[in-house]
């Protein structure tokens, strides 16, 4: 049995210097899958952390831009209306001198030169048997000035001064009113879209 014992004890030894050996080579391949482990999860910790920061970088790039652009457009407008409210002042108040001015002597010479125009332009057959439409209180002015042939009569109300010279007949109209000539200038002041600030 003494024998026993020691092949026992020898194999008891034997398995235990067998499972220290063991036991190291498997700390040491635990510690390695571990720190396998601990790099993935790190690496993939940056990945995501990266990706975040760049998600919230251009979800607040695309913020500004739209929060720019809105302001662009709002200003935009807010200058377009006040351009528009300062022609439109403008225009009251060049209406108000043309009004003024058709009061005044030289509103002759400047009928006087209208029917010039016209008559250098339209030749005399074609001018003979046309309308003269003009404000009530230049019927006599126009009568004065209006090559032969054409009859003047008083026109619509809008008419501020000037005259419109027609013919169905022979297709024509010659609308040479202050109006249009203000609203012909109107839109070559707004003519320009973009705005200068």
């Amino acid at each position: 049995m003494p024998n026993q014992n020691e092949n026992l004890s020898r194999f008891l030894r034997q398995v235990i210097s067998g499972a220290n050996a063991g036991k190291d080579e498997k700390i040491a391949q635990l510690q390695a899958s571990k720190e396998e482990t601990v790099e993935a999860a790190r690496l993939r910790f940056y990945e995501n952390s990266y990706s975040f920061i760049q998600e919230t970088i251009g979800r607040y790039d695309r913020e500004a831009a739209a929060k720019i652009s809105e302001c662009r457009f709002e200003t935009k407008n807010k200058l377009l209306e006040k351009r528009r409210t300062m022609s439109d002042n403008l225009f009251r108040e060049v209406t108000a001198r043309v009004v003024e001015f058709t009061a005044s002597p030289e509103y002759g010479g400047y009928i006087k030169s209208l029917f010039a125009g016209v008559a250098a332009q339209i030749p005399p057959e074609r001018l003979s048997g046309g309308v003269c439409f003009a404000k009530a209180a230049d019927v006599e002015l126009c009568k004065r000035f209006a090559p032969a042939g054409v009859t003047v009569e008083a026109g619509a109300d809008g008419i501020i001064g000037g005259f419109v010279l027609k013919n169905i007949e022979k297709k024509y109209i010659v609308d040479c009113t202050l109006i249009c000539g203000i609203e012909r200038e109107k839109e070559l002041f707004l003519g320009n879209k973009e705005l200068c600030v």
